[in-house]
């Protein structure tokens, strides 16, 4: 079946009623393609969500002044914390105090373009203790973390 495109301006004269004039004026486009891409981008981003949440590592995407963008069920599930609460969370706020300026240090080099190999620091799990991760990074070009 072929889809229908329609484009252009409709005008329309309806009822006179005693001495004043209704008229309407309708525009339409056939926006079937871009629901239908919509729809397609939605279904992408739900499967590479449940792909991620299957994925025994921690991987979380982050802004560069400190907030958590998306976090997957191993973030989730090693620091105690709810996705809700990560996400409404600065990571900095989760590091170990001693920990926040190289990590930032590390945060600039990632922003230079810089890959992250190896780098250790501590995050605070909910239920207070502290857990040591070596992280793996590689900055994104919208300047995401």
């Amino acid at each position: 079946m072929m889809p229908i495109t329609a484009r252009g301006r409709f005008n329309a004269m309806t009822k006179k009623l005693k001495t004043t004039t209704i008229s309407c004026s309708v525009e339409n486009k056939d926006i079937t393609e871009r629901k239908r891409m919509n729809e397609a981008l939605a279904n992408s981003r739900d499967e590479i969500k449940r792909i991620l949440d299957l994925i025994p590592d921690m991987i979380c995407t982050a802004s560069p002044d400190g907030c958590f963008l998306s976090v997957n069920s191993a973030f989730v599930k090693t620091l105690g914390y709810s996705q809700a609460e990560l996400l409404a969370t600065s990571y900095l706020d989760l590091m170990h105090p001693d920990d926040r300026k190289p990590t930032m240090a590390e945060v600039q080099r990632q922003l230079a373009g810089q890959l992250t190999a190896h780098f250790e620091n501590r995050y605070r799990c909910k239920d207070g203790t502290y857990r040591v991760f070596e992280w793996h990074a590689t900055p994104v070009v919208d300047g995401t973390l």
